[in-house]
C-alpha cells in the first residue's frame, strides 16, 4: 500500500498534463476489493487519505473524510450490488465510490468557502472528470491480468489456494 501511495504521490503527480491526476490506489483499491475478493484492501482507502493528509496533497485539507466515504460504497457495492465477474461489475462499484469521494469533497469544499477561501469550482470539476477517465483506464488495464494477479496474491499468501472443482 504504502509502494502504491508513493507511486502515485510522486511518480504520477511529477509527469506532464493530466497524468498527474491518476488515482492509482483507488484503481486498485476498488480492483482488489471488487475482482479478487481481497476485502482488506479496502483500508488502502482511508489509509491513503491519512497519507495525503500528512503531505498536504489534494484538493481539500480533510482528505480522509472523502476516502473513508469511498471505502464504505466500495465495501458496500462490493458485497451487495455488483458482481465481481465482470468487466461492467468492477467498473460500476468504482464508479460509486468515486462519485461518493467526489460528492463529499464537494461538500467539504463548499463549507470551507464560508470561511473566506475562493475556489475555483470549474477545475475541480474539470480534475474530477479527469480523475474519473484515469480511474478507469487504469481499471481497464488491470482486468485482463485477472489471473496472474491473483496468482501473485496466492503466491504472497494473500489469497487461498482456488477450490479445485472436478
Amino acid at each position: 500500500m504504502v509502494v502504491c501511495s508513493l507511486i502515485e504521490v510522486s511518480f504520477f503527480r511529477s509527469l506532464p498534463g493530466f497524468f498527474t491526476l491518476t488515482p492509482l490506489v483507488f484503481a486498485l483499491s476498488v480492483y482488489f476489493v471488487q475482482h479478487q475478493g481481497v476485502n482488506q484492501f479496502i483500508w488502502w482507502l482511508p489509509i491513503h487519505g491519512i497519507f495525503l493528509d500528512s503531505l498536504l496533497s489534494g484538493f481539500i485539507t480533510f482528505n480522509f473524510f472523502p476516502f473513508v466515504v469511498a471505502a464504505i460504497l466500495v465495501s458496500f457495492s462490493a458485497k451487495h450490488l455488483f458482481s465481481n465477474r465482470s468487466y461492467y461489475g468492477v467498473l460500476s462499484c468504482a464508479l460509486m465510490g468515486y462519485v461518493g469521494l467526489i460528492l463529499t469533497e464537494a461538500i467539504i469544499l463548499f463549507i470551507q468557502q464560508f470561511s473566506n477561501l475562493s475556489f475555483d469550482w470549474s477545475l475541480f470539476l474539470r480534475e474530477a472528470l479527469l480523475r474519473l477517465i484515469l480511474l478507469l483506464i487504469v481499471i481497464t488495464i488491470f482486468f485482463p491480468f485477472a489471473k496472474r494477479i491473483r496468482g501473485i496474491l496466492v503466491s504472497l499468501s494473500l489469497l487461498p489456494e482456488p477450490r479445485k472443482t472436478y
